[in-house]
């Protein structure tokens, strides 16, 4: 009889263990359901934070210790205000593209130069880098460059551009703009200046 209430006791405390105990599907549901896949939904695509965290690292892709990120490279490209020299009808002068790193990390991706020219004015080569893609009406550039800018490091497109030679002078031609745009930057607001081109007479 003593043997029976051993045994029966046994079961039943074994049954409430087992009751008590998340299920493996519990787990795998906690921290990728509404919580880790709604945040992810709700960024932009290529947002740095929309990428997935990595094993053993945080809900955001942070080592639990306060490592900082890991397997992120991060790198802040900018925009300096640069006037090409002023220039006479029918003459050409150069734009000058720069863009400065502003780190902490070397560009691990390439990165793209788009530059736009006022009404009025047509870019002519040859360019710097020779990759550069000129559109079908003269005014947009393209240049890429590769990985690899170090940080607070710069790379400069060199575009030269021809002015109509019925522009008037003196006169400014506006309009003009440099954008830079790479995967590894995280900040677009300083990715984009203004530029204009000063018209002297001959």
């Amino acid at each position: 009889m003593v043997r029976r209430l051993l045994v029966a006791s046994c079961a039943v405390l074994a049954l409430g263990a087992g009751a008590g105990s998340p299920s493996a599907a519990g787990l795998a549901g906690t921290g990728a359901g509404a919580d880790g896949a709604g945040d992810a939904a709700d960024r932009p695509a290529g947002h740095p934070a929309s990428a997935p965290a990595r094993a053993g690292t945080g809900r955001e892709g942070t080592a639990p210790d306060g490592g900082g990120q890991q397997g992120r490279t991060v790198s802040d490209l900018h925009v300096g205000r640069a006037d090409p020299e002023a220039v006479h009808p029918g003459g050409s002068t150069t734009v000058h593209a720069f863009v400065t790193n502003g780190g902490p990390d070397r560009t691990a991706s390439g990165f793209t130069v788009l530059v736009v020219l006022p009404a009025g004015t047509r870019a002519e080569g040859p360019f710097f880098p020779e990759s550069c893609q000129v559109s079908e009406d003269g005014r947009r550039v393209r240049c890429p460059f590769p990985p690899g800018l170090s940080s607070l490091r710069s790379a400069t497109a060199l575009v030269p551009v021809r002015v109509g030679a019925d522009t008037p002078a003196p006169s400014t031609l506006t309009g003009g703009r440099v954008v830079v745009v790479g995967p590894d930057d995280p900040d677009m607001s300083d990715n984009r200046q203004p530029f204009e081109v000063a018209i002297v007479p001959e």
